[in-house]
């Protein structure tokens, strides 16, 4: 889409990721108009395609605040001539019910529309919301268990790898408690993904 100078710059980083989740649009998850709900929503980094053009009312939101289109539309051609996109920032603001305070959430919504054949679809990005940091289930640390070789014995025996426990951690581990206390509580281990929109 050809970019105007009037464009600020969070217009312009929205746009590019747009235009970055249109070149893989197959990849990128597809959504009901009907089916969309508060959790992802306000997601961080989380996206959507969706059949038709979406509205501000569409977005579920919470008691006490609503979407409010903060600034005004950007209308844009794409460079073939045969789409027309129309895109806007939402973010929370009170409509007037008792409320503490008011999420900081940002999203952004494209209208694309075919110019030929007047079909409409739409993309949904959150850019700031809830940060939701994923948990490794068991299923898919067993997945995982062909790094054993790289980690030590220890690691490996609180990822679940090995069956046995290892001799040298057991007599590590009793003294590391007292005699009242020889409850043992594995380490939680959190991993970081790269996000699939950006």
């Amino acid at each position: 889409f050809s970019r105007g100078k009037a464009l600020s710059q969070e217009q312009h980083q929205a746009l590019t990721i747009f235009e970055n989740n249109l070149a893989v649009i197959n990849e990128v998850p597809q959504v009901l108009l009907t089916d969309i709900c508060f959790d992802v929503a306000t997601e961080e980094n989380s996206c959507f395609f969706s059949e038709g053009h979406l509205a501000a009312s569409r977005i579920p939101r919470k008691t006490g605040w609503k979407w409010n289109q903060s600034r005004s539309k950007v209308e844009l051609i794409s460079k073939d001539g045969d789409f027309r996109l129309s895109f806007f920032k939402l973010n929370p603001r009170k409509n007037g019910e008792e409320i503490k305070r008011v999420p900081q959430y940002k999203v952004w919504i494209f209208n694309i529309t075919n110019a030929h054949s007047s079909m409409k679809s739409s993309f949904f990005w959150c850019e700031r919301g809830i940060e939701v940091k994923p948990t490794l289930d068991s299923n898919f640390l067993k997945e995982l268990s062909f790094l054993e070789k790289f980690v030590s014995r220890k690691d490996a025996y609180e990822l679940g790898w090995l069956n046995e426990t290892p001799e040298e951690f057991v007599s590590n581990t009793l003294g590391e408690y007292s005699t009242h206390d020889l409850s043992y509580h594995p380490t939680n281990y959190y991993y970081e993904y790269p996000n699939f929109c950006q």
